[in-house]
């Protein structure tokens, strides 16, 4: 199954939404910084929320491009460059409180936000629902026979009674609360919210991860810490015995 993922800049705070862990520098199209000497670098992008559970390619490139409707096809745009200029590395022109209150992105709210509006319109979506609603249709019937009544049947959510849903893998949990600045705009109910686990940082563990060094299989490993380390041998003489040399048990014979 496919992921969609969104990524934001460590430094800059912007925010690309890429179908692909491994992201290409043409998406930098996004944000107008589409330059022929500007390439991706990994270690200044990370995910802050990643959506599972989705059964068709197809449908994660249409809320792609929902999400993000034109990109930038003619000459980059964006002015900001790495590294930081003169200009903004003066502490008189632009200092920021360091131990001042942390809040969130403006990038990060209007990505949410437009993801939640993409959930309840897309046409792609509502088809793989659509699926998932007649695959369902057995299991219902097959607990006809519980003991609730028949109102109370009808008030079970399928999605989340039969596992049905596609999972919103987010980096902080004040990333789910952005969506209240928009008047009625509320999660679906066929979405379910978990903490986005990482590795080194960078590397988020979902399902299907189209990483370089393998699938989520190889990550898990990576989470225990490094192998310990064997202890070396005492000597006699109070030195440890090493790696590379081993002294003669008989050095006289």
């Amino acid at each position: 199954m496919p992921n969609l993922y969104f990524f934001r800049h460590v430094i800059t705070r912007k925010v690309l939404v890429s179908p692909m862990f491994q992201m290409q520098d043409k998406i930098l199209r996004q944000i107008g910084e589409h330059r022929h000497q500007l390439q991706i670098r990994p270690d200044h992008w990370t995910p802050f929320a990643v959506l599972s559970g989705i059964k068709y390619p197809s449908t994660v490139l249409s809320l792609k491009n929902q999400i993000i409707p034109y990109v930038v096809d003619g000459c980059a745009f964006s002015k900001y460059r790495l590294p930081v200029g003169k200009n903004l590395r003066d502490p008189m022109l632009k200092w920021v409180d360091p131990l001042g209150e942390w809040t969130i992105p403006e990038g990060i709210i209007e990505k949410t936000v437009d993801l939640c509006k993409a959930l309840h319109t897309n046409q792609e979506v509502q088809q793989e629902l659509a699926e998932l609603e007649a695959a369902a249709v057995p299991k219902r019937e097959g607990k006809a026979d519980s003991n609730l009544e028949g109102e109370e049947m009808s008030d079970l959510n399928p999605y989340e009674e039969f596992g049905l849903a596609y999972t919103l893998h987010l980096e902080r949990e004040e990333y789910r609360d952005v969506i209240d600045r928009e008047e009625g705009l509320v999660w679906p109910s066929f979405v379910g919210m978990e903490k986005l686990k990482m590795v080194r940082g960078r590397i988020p563990i979902v399902p299907e991860l189209d990483w370089k060094n393998g699938g989520t299989e190889n990550l898990e490993g990576l989470l225990e810490g490094p192998p310990e380390r064997p202890r070396r041998k005492q000597l006699p003489n109070g030195h440890f015995e090493s790696a590379r040399f081993k002294p003669d048990p008989h050095p006289y014979m």
